[in-house]
Formats: structure tokens, sequence, C-alpha cells
């Protein structure tokens, strides 16, 4: 997974003691049919009306999907406790609706602005079809610092 400069920015930041603490208090994972780039532009999310980025990573508040704890630089999507079983989804998809095939994973400092943090491409691209509901199953996100 590649972090953005807002990410890497916000981790240097903490490592060096210029901030205390963490910059973002949530983050939010979404879906995008174009490649980002380093400097968090360049993504194009789906715009239909089921679509929306999905908080994850939380320990504190709800969240779809926990991810475990860091262990050797590795980090997994490993905590199936919630009431999904780990899995991040969308609303099911509206007849009529349809999304673009999306080949990257993006992780968001909010829920609706521009702060990219960090995008991987899917190992498989994924085009979700009227009637489904997108999952992200438990393990199947590895976030890595080395």
């Amino acid at each position: 997974m590649a972090l953005t400069h807002n990410a890497a920015n916000a981790l240097l930041e903490v490592l060096c003691g210029k901030r205390t603490t963490a910059p973002y208090s949530n983050t939010y994972i979404g879906l995008s049919s174009t490649q980002p780039n380093v400097n968090g532009t360049g993504y194009t999310e789906p715009t239909v009306s089921s679509y929306k980025r999905q908080r994850f990573g939380s320990t504190s508040t709800p969240a779809y999907c926990k991810m475990g704890t860091a262990s050797g630089g590795v980090i997994k999507n490993d905590n199936a406790s919630n009431e999904y079983g780990g899995k991040i989804f969308w609303e099911e998809l509206q007849p009529g609706e349809v999304y673009p095939e999306c080949k990257y994973i993006l992780i968001f400092g909010s829920q609706s602005g521009s702060d990219l943090l960090a995008y991987a491409e899917l190992e498989t691209p994924v085009t979700p079809a009227a009637g489904s509901i997108p999952l992200i199953p438990v393990g199947s996100i590895t976030i890595s610092l080395t």
C-alpha cells in the first residue's frame, strides 16, 4: 500500500515529536476506478447513490472493519468481532445503479474530504452489480511500513 504525502508527513511529525497525537481520529476506506497519485490526487470514486466511504480500523467506536494489532511493521483487517463479521460493505446497490470497474482501494482521513492517505491496487478489479453488497473479507487488507 502506497502512502500519500498527506500520510507520510503526518507520520514523520509524530515520529519526530513535532506532534504528540495522530492527526486522524477516524479513517475511511473507498474505491477508485483510476490510479491515485502520491500527492493525493488522481483518484475517481464511484458516483452512484449507494456508495460512500466506510469507516474502518477504529478500536474505540463502531466500524465496519477493524484492524488487528500491528506486528513486525504489518497490520491486517483481522478483527471479525463486529456485527458484520469484519467485512467492509457499501449499501445494497439499487436497480439501475452501475458501478465503474474499481481497481484501487483508498484510505482517507475523512468521510468526504480530499485527504487521501494511502492506496493500493486490487489484485482483482471489482465491478459491483445491482442488488449486490460489495464486501472486503477479513484478512484481505494488509498495510506495512518497511
